[in-house]
């Protein structure tokens, strides 16, 4: 294999593939997870691929376990065989691709990180969060959020009573709005322990990213669920 192929084999995987190369090393190589250091994005002399040819590459790591090393380094070497060689630089990715997969899932991880987050979009989403808004409101501040309904109940100002004065209507959105917001909320919880949290622990997001989501299926449950299953859905075909 040419040089400047080897070079763009290698450059494309050590700039975009950063977590397929630390699962080669644990899957293939056998190289304990505590062992590799400087795997954080962003991290100086991460684990990169430093050869590589048609039937094997080497990924240099930093040792985060042991001392400078006889060599006077801490950094190692590990030979990994491609699986399955190739005959050509063709056959570089599909074998890389496979590869990373079968290293991922042994680990319990997808292949593919998830690093984005997407906000509400539509009039449902935005809907949602109001009325979870409003019950917070009622159940925080009840004075100033039941005023709509003292404005529009029988004894309310529209006809000819006060901002003060109880209604029925009132009543009724104080009495169920604490259970009604409980129920959600226990409710959103469960999401994100049963869903949520599982995906993005397979797809390593960032700590970021994780708190976004979480905070998002707090507060609006199914609609965040079913944009961050798109979002995957997307990776997943890419």
């Amino acid at each position: 294999m040419d040089h400047a192929t080897k070079s763009r084999i290698m450059s494309h995987m050590n700039a975009d593939h950063p977590l397929s190369i630390v699962d080669y090393l644990v899957h293939y190589g056998q190289v304990a997870p505590a062992a590799i250091g400087n795997q954080s994005p962003g991290a100086e002399n991460p684990p990169r691929i430093v050869d590589f040819n048609y039937t094997d590459m080497t990924i240099e790591y930093y040792s985060s376990t042991d001392n400078v090393l006889s060599s006077g380094s801490m950094t190692k070497e590990v030979i990994i065989p491609l699986d399955p060689p190739i005959d050509s630089p063709a056959g570089a990715r599909s074998s890389l691709v496979n590869m990373a997969q079968v290293a991922a899932n042994a680990r319990g991880f997808a292949p593919h990180q998830l690093n984005e987050f997407r906000g509400p979009v539509s009039v449902i989403d935005y809907g949602t969060l109001g009325i979870i808004g409003y019950l917070f409101g009622v159940v925080a501040v009840p004075g100033l959020f039941l005023q709509p309904f003292e404005l529009l109940g029988s004894k309310g100002l529209l006809n000819g009573g006060t901002l003060l004065e109880r209604t029925p209507l009132t009543s009724e959105v104080e009495k169920w709005a604490g259970p009604v917001l409980a129920l959600t909320i226990v409710v959103h919880v469960f999401e994100i322990m049963l869903v949520i949290a599982p995906i993005l622990k397979r797809y390593r997001a960032p700590l970021a990213v994780k708190v976004k989501w979480i905070v998002s299926t707090f507060f609006e449950g199914i609609n965040s669920v079913l944009r961050l299953k798109a979002i995957i859905r997307g990776i997943e075909t890419h």
